[in-house]
């Protein structure tokens, strides 16, 4: 699961919705800014290589780098992830899920 930014106001699955849109919009775009504003840091990420964790802005950016370059060499047009769990972890995080 990852700790996402939350609005404590909005349903968790829903703000989790529009995050797996914005971070897949912005791998499939290069847009490393758009996907590091979705995620707090220290953040677990699952990618081709492997569970990865990351401490920093540099290891987001590696990591980031590395997902985009898979993409574009695997031929990928487009992201679609469902979430699987999404609950409120504190007042402004969201433990997360998706497939």
């Amino acid at each position: 699961m990852t700790p996402v930014k939350s609005n404590r106001n909005a349903v968790p699955a829903d703000i989790l919705a529009d995050l797996l849109e914005v971070t897949g919009a912005a791998i499939m775009s290069g847009d490393f800014d758009a996907f590091i504003d979705c995620i707090c840091l220290p953040h677990e990420i699952e990618t081709p290589d492997g569970i990865k964790n990351l401490e920093t802005r540099d290891d987001a950016r590696a990591v980031f780098i590395n997902v985009c370059r898979h993409m574009a060499h695997s031929g990928v047009t487009s992201i679609v992830r469902h979430c699987t769990a999404a609950e409120y972890q504190s007042e402004h995080v969201i433990l997360a899920s998706h497939e």
